[in-house]
């Protein structure tokens, strides 16, 4: 099992971390919903999902995408391939000695980044494009256990400690852009770390853990909301589309005010992955909506 799906698995047993700002309940009326932000406070416009068109209402920007059983496997099976078949290339240029380790491609299949980790403690990145040249390497001073992901537009590379608060954001071709400890940083120590977040162009940026830390490209706190695990920053709008539970909340960091709120989903899981929502009902059906913030 490579680390990222050690990291999938490893969200499957967070203890959710609610507060005022993000949980709703599953007995909310929509009246209840809309003064989510406290009295006195402008209203959250409430969406719902219709279990019988399977589209949602009261909103424009989220609509269906691919529908059917398999939506998400093909999906998970094309990127896989293609991954497999840029290791191959990899290989048979002869960029790496060693075994290039774990693998993950980009969601836009432009770019592969291999993780060597011997013993599950990272040591060495390379980042590669689609046709197996080589375009960086970066070298970990003091190996550490970590998982990694793209962001939801495939744009920057997260690197994070499970166990540590250690943390590298790059761009997609291996540059790095910043680094450092979220228990330095939020002053919020923790023991455990999930998924960090960076929006397209890389002007905002949010750590997970405790709490979430919103940071511009400044390193300049911005808010802090309750924790979460699901999320995308969509820094032209200063919204974060998140996830709790089986609601999804869009958030504006500048106004600290949750904007748009669904009523509770009648579903059996909900998240969201490359920048995409996907929603796996109660008779196993998997269907697949475009965000288009």
């Amino acid at each position: 099992m490579n680390l990222k799906c050690l990291t999938i698995f490893f969200f499957l047993l967070i203890n959710p971390y609610f507060n005022n700002i993000g949980y709703c309940q599953n007995d909310k009326t929509d009246i209840e919903l809309e003064n989510i932000n406290g009295p006195g406070k402008p209203k959250a416009i409430v969406f719902r999902f219709d279990t019988i068109t399977r589209e949602f209402n009261g909103i424009t920007f989220i609509k269906k995408n691919n529908i059917g059983s398999n939506a998400i496997t093909l999906n998970q099976e094309r990127n896989i391939l293609k991954g497999e078949a840029i290791a191959r290339r990899i290989k048979r240029l002869g960029h790496l000695k060693k075994d290039i380790g774990s693998g993950l491609i980009s969601p836009n299949g432009k770019y592969y980044i291999s993780v060597y980790a011997p013993d599950g403690d990272v040591q060495t990145l390379h980042f590669f494009n689609s046709r197996g040249i080589l375009l960086n390497k970066f070298k970990i001073n003091k190996p550490f256990t970590v998982s990694y992901d793209f962001n939801s537009f495939g744009t920057y590379f997260m690197l994070w400690g499970l166990a540590s608060g250690e943390f590298y954001f790059f761009t997609s071709t291996g540059k790095l852009v910043t680094k450092g400890d979220y228990n330095i940083l939020t002053g919020d120590p923790g023991t455990s770390y999930w998924r960090n977040e960076i929006s397209k162009s890389g002007k905002c940026w949010a750590l997970i853990n405790n709490s979430t830390f919103i940071y511009d490209e400044k390193n300049n706190l911005i808010d802090k909301i309750p924790s979460l695990i699901f999320a995308i920053i969509y820094e032209n709008l200063n919204y974060i589309l998140y996830i709790k539970g089986k609601t999804i909340y869009i958030y504006n960091y500048q106004t600290h005010l949750i904007e748009y709120i669904s009523s509770n989903i009648d579903c059996s899981n909900l998240n969201i992955s490359d920048g995409n929502l996907y929603i796996l009902l109660n008779d196993k059906k998997r269907l697949e909506y475009k965000i288009t913030l």
